[in-house]
């Protein structure tokens, strides 16, 4: 279920008994296989699995409420790199509690009615016993934009009156949005409150260690990644457009981008693999001029050099030795199903408005 009308804030609904016993499992894993991997609770069976939730999408933030059974959830080093997310996931158990084990193995266990902070770039697995919970998911640029230096916050809990402030806030947030009463035109001011709240309340976490500056550099490493693969074709895509966009320096981009052999030759790559995909569709015939002409290469002959020595052939030689495409856009939403892809597209756009 839905609804996207004007007035209304976009919200999505998962009921796992809109499906059959055998297979809700299934459906709800592969709807939420861009977050974490989702594993049945000990010596509980896959057919006992009761969800029902509910997620808005506030403009500047992602908020779900529901119920879950227990369940263990593992974001893995493969899952961040392929769901390409890059938010603070803001947990408050209602009923039920959590155990956070992070990649170090470390153990934390939080009570319900006790807010945690996890870091979508981390690695983590999450033991989640049955029980309501809330989820506020929050754009990491906008959080960081308020804080005074990078903090670490990856199984943060907040605590003191700003963090008993901010709970209130999220639960009364929730509790509004599920009975219909937040208009649309309200949503950015919500978010705006929303977030200056979360950033007073966590003000209390310790500084950025070194292994969480490397997640978080990853993290925005793949931002950009997205971002040059869905600009392929516009003319004005430079080093230039990449600092303004994301806001950071010249020296910052080429450290994040030394390890593609630096911006422009990771630009160049996405091109050919873009042109090499058009060269191996058999049912199409492609001008090697305009093609170059369209993925900005100066001329057919500068392309086809850098094709050559991407591939090892001549662009007029990809489609005769049959090669395999290769994927070109690597931004397209890989979630289950509709409600997966809509979950992860505002997990994407989702900023200060």
């Amino acid at each position: 279920m839905d609804g996207d009308t004007p007035l209304k804030v976009p919200w999505r609904r998962f009921s796992s008994a809109d499906f059959p016993v055998d297979d809700r499992f299934e459906i709800w894993r592969n709807t939420t296989k861009n977050v974490h991997d989702l594993s049945s609770a000990t010596n509980r069976s896959r057919t006992e699995l009761i969800v029902d939730t509910t997620v808005w999408n506030v403009g500047g933030a992602v908020i779900a409420r529901g119920f879950y059974s227990a369940q263990q959830r593992d974001r893995s080093l493969a899952i961040i790199r392929r769901s390409d997310l890059d938010n603070y996931r803001v947990t408050l158990p209602l009923r039920g509690g959590a155990t956070l084990v992070d990649a170090e193995d470390s153990r934390r266990s939080f009570s319900s009615g006790t807010l945690f902070v996890t870091d979508l770039a981390r690695v983590d697995r999450q033991d989640a016993a049955a029980g309501e919970n809330i989820m506020l998911f929050l754009n990491r640029e906008s959080v960081d934009a308020l804080l005074p230096q990078p903090l670490r916050m990856h199984g943060y809990a907040p605590q003191g009156a700003l963090a008993s402030l901010f709970r209130d806030h999220l639960v009364g947030l929730a509790d509004a949005l599920r009975r219909g009463k937040v208009l649309n035109a309200t949503t950015p001011a919500l978010a705006q409150a929303t977030l200056h709240l979360f950033s007073a309340a966590i003000r209390g976490a310790p500084p950025l260690d070194k292994e969480g500056k490397a997640a978080v550099s990853g993290a925005l490493r793949r931002c950009m990644m997205r971002y040059v693969d869905e600009h392929l074709l516009d003319p004005n895509l430079s080093l230039d457009s990449l600092c303004r966009t994301f806001r950071v320096s010249r020296t910052t981009l080429y450290r994040l981008f030394k390890p593609l052999g630096g911006v422009a030759a990771h630009v160049q790559t996405r091109r050919l693999a873009c042109i090499h995909a058009a060269l191996s569709a058999p049912a199409y015939y492609h001008h090697l001029g305009r093609l170059a002409e369209t993925y900005g290469f100066v001329s057919q002959s500068h392309m086809s050099n850098a094709y050559r020595t991407l591939y090892g052939v001549n662009p007029s030689e990809t489609r005769s030795q049959g090669l395999e495409p290769i994927k070109c856009d690597v931004s397209r939403s890989i979630a289950g199903g509709e409600s997966g892809m809509q979950f992860v597209r505002w997990l994407r756009g989702i900023s200060t408005q």
